[in-house]
This record gives structure tokens, C-alpha cells and sequence, in this order.
């Protein structure tokens, strides 16, 4: 009986427990990689269709005619990595988000500009 009680309290996700496991903290954290973003020629595995959520840019470039919509390595030119890092991660990896501060700001708002990520944008600017 008591074992009984101790699993069933076991089982039972807490608060945090059902924060943790949201959809979108298994969608980030788990879906496959289909694309590799080189930046600074350091390759960065992603999943195009959580980007493409996220971003109307990445959408256009990988659902309409562009060269990109096959390719498996897609380079980005003039991107910092240590900058691009920190705007997937605004996003892409909530467990991972960049505190506010006037730094990540400057690092992070150029890119969810560029990208059109208006919820980063948001967050960020406020």
C-alpha cells in the first residue's frame, strides 16, 4: 500500500516537471537534424522545419526556389559565431536562452532583425 501511494506520487509531474517537458522544450531539444549552418566555418546542426517556424526568412529559403532548399550544408558568410550561437539559442534552445543584458542585445537583435524572428525581436528589445 505504501508503495502504492510512493508510486503514484512518483508519477505525478510537478509544476516544474510539466515545464520542463513542454512541447516546446521537447521539440527544440529533440527533433532530428536535417541541416547543417556553417558559420565561420563552423558547421551547426538544426532542424529546418523548427527554423523555418521561427523565421519567416529561413522559411522562404528553404520552402521556395533558392539553392538552399536541398542543401544539406548551407555557409553563412559574415556571421560571427559566437553571436549566431547566442541568437539560436533565443530561441532555438529555450532551456538555453541568453539573459537580457545591453551585450546580447547588441549580439542578438542585429540577427532576429536580419532573420525576422519578431518574438526574439520583442523580447529583446524591451
Amino acid at each position: 500500500m505504501a508503495s502504492e501511494a510512493k508510486q503514484q506520487k512518483l508519477e505525478e509531474p510537478t509544476d516544474e516537471d510539466v515545464k520542463l517537458d513542454s512541447l516546446e522544450d521537447q521539440e527544440t531539444m529533440y527533433l532530428p537534424t536535417d541541416v547543417t549552418l556553417m558559420v565561420e566555418e563552423k558547421p551547426l546542426h538544426l532542424n529546418r522545419k523548427w527554423l523555418s517556424e521561427n523565421s519567416p526568412v529561413f522559411k522562404k529559403m528553404f520552402e521556395s526556389d533558392f539553392e538552399e532548399k536541398h542543401a544539406e550544408v548551407i555557409p553563412l558568410p559574415g556571421k560571427k559565431l559566437k553571436d549566431f550561437k547566442l541568437f539560436l539559442n533565443s530561441f532555438y534552445f529555450p532551456p538555453f536562452t541568453p539573459p537580457i543584458t545591453e551585450e546580447t542585445v547588441l549580439d542578438i537583435l542585429p540577427l532576429a532583425d536580419e532573420y525576422q524572428v519578431q518574438h526574439v525581436i520583442e523580447k529583446y528589445s524591451a
